[in-house]
């Protein structure tokens, strides 16, 4: 688990509270595995991401 989520290189500390509040909200309690599936979704759908382009300083 910590090596896909050392992958997903544009995580935030964001990503984890959408995942939380999405399951708040839905009063759902995720698995460790079904928690990093939908951080991978949240990871993909992120611009710099989908267009694999890296941070400005390295370039």
């Amino acid at each position: 688990m910590r090596d896909e989520l050392a992958k997903m290189d544009c995580l935030t500390p964001g990503d984890f509270a959408t995942v939380k509040r999405q399951c708040v909200l839905l009063g759902e309690t995720l698995t460790p595995d079904e928690f990093l599936a939908q951080l991978r979704q949240e990871h993909a759908v992120k611009p710099d991401v989908r267009q694999h382009r890296p941070l400005g300083f390295l370039q």
